[in-house]
This record gives C-alpha cells, structure tokens and sequence, in this order.
C-alpha cells in the first residue's frame, strides 16, 4: 500500500461520494474498533456493486483503521484504475486457478503471509455481484486458504466480519436489467469507465453499511475437533472442508442478519406484492406499517437496523427521490411504482426477503384455512424450514422456530390481521388484502 496513493483516491472518494449519495451511514462500527486491536480481521461484505470495496476502504481509513487488503477480480486490473488500486491494497486474482497448481500454491503463500503479519484482508465469498439482490452461495476457495493459512500459524486469532451493504439505488441497475435479459456480460475496461462517468448528474441517495456479529474461527475449529492445536498439521487437513462449509454458510447467514431496511426496500415489498405494482395511499400505509411493526416486535435478529421514518414518511421519501408516483383519484390517491423502476426495484425487495420469510408462510397459512391452531402453523413451518434454510441462508435453529412463530402470530393479532377464540386463530375477513400482499414474499421459494 503505498500512502501518498491512498490519499489521491481519498480525496477522489470523499468528493464523488459528498456527489452522488446524500450519506453512507454505519451500523455497528464500533465493534471493528474492539476486534483491530487483538484479531487479524477478515472483512467478508455482500457483493451488489463494484463500488463496495470502494465504500468499506474509504470508510475504515476515514475512522482511523488500517486499510484492508482486498483480493480483487483480475478483470478490474486495467489501464491507469487497476495501478492505483494495486497501490491502495488490491491484488488481483483469476476467477479460477484450476489446472494450474503452482498458481493456487503462490496465491495461498500470499494469503499465509498476509495473515502471519496481522493484515486485515477483504474479499468477497459470493465470488461475483448478485444481479438479482439474493445472497449467492459461499465459494470455498478464499475461506479454504484462510482456514489452513491459520492451522500453519496460528499465533493470532482470525475473526470473519460479515458486512452488508445497503444502496437505495444502483450504478449498475442498467447493467444488471441488460444481464438478465441475456445480455452478455461487457468486459471491464477504461472506456466503460469513462461511460460510467455520465452517473455522476444521477442521485443514488443513501449507502448503510451494516456490521454484523464476528465469527471467530477458533470456535468453529474446536467445535470440530477441540484438540486440534495439538494435533500435527497433516492430520487436520481433512478437517478443512467441513470447517469451510460452515464458516461459508455462518457467514452468508450473518450478511444477512446484518440488513439494512431502507425506504425503497419497503416500498419494493409492498408494491411489487400486487398484481399491477400499485395500492392506494391509505393501504400503502398500513402495508408499510405492518412491515415497521414487525421489524421492531419480532426483529429477525439484533444486528438488523431499518429506517427511522414512519409510513407516511417511507411514502414520502419514495416520492420525492423518484422510484414512485401519484394518481389522484377522488376516492383516494393510488401510489405505484414508476415503469421504469420495476425491474430495479425487484433487487431491493430481494434483498430483505428473508426478513419476512415467517410472517408470510403463516399469512399464506391463514388464506389457505379458516381457521388454525398455533402448534398447526409451526408444524406446517418446521416442515419447510430446511429448504427456506438453505435458500434464503436463515440462521434459526429449530428449537427457536416455535418462539418466533408465538411472537409473529402475536404482532399479527394486535395488529388486528387476526383474531384468537380459545385456540383457534382465524384472519379476519376485511383484512383479507393486507394478509395477501404479506403473504407474497414467499410464494415463490414455497
């Protein structure tokens, strides 16, 4: 890392971010702080955009912390960008070192000498950016080489920080719409980076980085094997890949339990709901409520962080930064998603799909029965969980599945969606609508 090359993209960073977003707000930070002193720190982020690793650098040197070093796609590695981010600490590497063993043996020989200094190191586990905003699945083969660099030397503790990254709107929500239609994806180079530069006249609102809970790799080793420290190194390779399996699946599991829920992923989730991406105002706002009153009753877990705005302001906001309009109508406003926006904004409700997972198996539960019993719809839901596991990367056990389902049925009964005869839950015919756009979240997984 060279400094003086740090502080040129610093101020470069500083000036483009006061430009396109109104803010990047930290949650959590304060844990980094604690652990920078003892661990080496294995930042392991969600991938959506290409400027994450921007975002989290120019974060961590702003609060004083060292600079990462951050394996980066050697794609990235092009003319003038390329030489400068070499210089602020990235190191480029193939999308895959198969077939050549003396390649994979050298970049795992960086990687151990890395970790034997105590460098903090990036990199991101999903491989490449969701088009989508569905967590992709962990790839073993960074977490592979951090675990065994870690067997050979372990005189440091190593600790994974899972981090979330939230965007109220994407720089390459255009890309992303052409990709999934079938477009081949265009390779990195300096003309699409002078392209890009038109982004800048555009207003991308603001960026939340979420922090979640460390995981600590010495718990995961002695789980598996509580005498490993003194076992020979030879012996405890095949221990290796299972270690990797459930640190890759740990830490999806905590990128997601470090959402952020902002205004345009409320309004994604409840206007992408109905059948024509439109509600009127009152049912929007009773919609949105349902989601703030489930967040903060039953959050899915203590590192998740949402908005401060009420409905009213949610709807508001949405408004005023684009991604909704307004059809007046004598009967009452109808609010919908502005056509252009749609496809976008299906990135953002997908990325807090897995908040409402529970809440809207049990709406579709009561649509699909008169009446039901609480053991019934936890029965029902245990029976689907390791499938929504899997897909969504949730991270309850099944044991905390029944305390869950009490407090969401709970929420759902004050909040007047369901009523309760002895033991018999029933949904309460006129709130029939806004059981049916809760319960949408999930009929595609199901």
């Amino acid at each position: 890392i060279n400094i003086r090359a740090v502080l040129f993209l610093e101020k470069i960073l500083s000036w483009l971010w006061h430009k396109i977003y109104d803010g990047v707000e930290l949650h959590h930070f304060n844990r980094i702080e604690t652990l920078s002193r003892e661990h080496q720190i294995v930042y392991v982020p969600s991938h959506q955009s290409h400027i994450d690793y921007l975002v989290l650098s120019h974060v961590l040197f702003d609060k004083g912390l060292a600079l990462p070093h951050v394996a980066a796609g050697i794609n990235l590695n092009i003319p003038v960008a390329g030489p400068l981010l070499r210089r602020c600490g990235a190191f480029f590497l193939r999308r895959s070192f198969k077939g050549n063993v003396l390649y994979g043996a050298v970049f795992e020989a960086y990687m151990g000498y890395l970790a034997s200094k105590g460098t903090a190191v990036e990199y991101f586990v999903e491989g490449g950016r969701s088009r989508t905003g569905r967590r992709l699945k962990a790839n073993p083969g960074l977490l592979a080489m951090s675990v065994r660099s870690y067997l050979r030397d372990h005189k440091r503790s190593v600790v994974f920080v899972p981090i979330n990254f939230a965007y109220e709107k994407l720089i390459e929500g255009e890309t992303y719409i052409s990709e999934l239609s079938g477009k081949a994806k265009k390779a990195e180079s300096m003309m699409g980076m002078l392209r890009s530069l038109k982004a800048l006249k555009q207003h991308f609102g603001q960026v939340h980085v979420n922090f979640g809970s460390p995981i600590v790799l010495n718990d995961l080793l002695d789980a598996q094997s509580p005498e490993w420290r003194r076992e020979p190194i030879s012996s405890m390779q095949d221990m290796v890949p299972t270690v990797v399996e459930n640190l890759g699946r740990q830490i999806m599991s905590g990128i997601n339990q470090a959402t952020h829920v902002n205004a345009v992923a409320l309004l994604a989730m409840a206007l992408l709901n109905t059948p024509k991406q439109a509600m009127a105002e009152d049912d929007l706002q009773q919609q949105i409520s349902l989601y703030l009153r489930l967040l903060e009753v039953v959050p899915y877990s203590k590192d998740v962080s949402y908005t401060e705005l009420d409905a009213q302001g949610v709807i508001a906001y949405g408004e005023e930064f684009g991604i909704i309009q307004r059809n007046e109508h004598r009967l009452g406003d109808i609010i919908s998603v502005e056509p252009h926006q749609a496809v976008l904004m299906t990135y953002f409700r997908n990325n807090i799909l897995h908040l409402f997972t529970l809440p809207s198996f049990i709406a579709c539960a009561f649509l699909s029965n008169s009446s039901l019993e609480k053991k019934q719809v936890t029965h029902w839901f245990k029976l689907v969980y390791p499938f929504l596991k899997a897909e969504l990367s949730l991270y309850w056990s099944m044991r905390q599945l029944s305390n869950v389902a009490e407090k969401v049925l709970s929420c759902l009964i004050d909040h007047g969606l369901v009523e309760q005869d002895g033991e018999k839950l029933s949904l309460i015919s006129q709130e029939v609508v806004q059981m049916s756009t809760l319960s949408k979240a999930i009929l595609l997984s199901l």
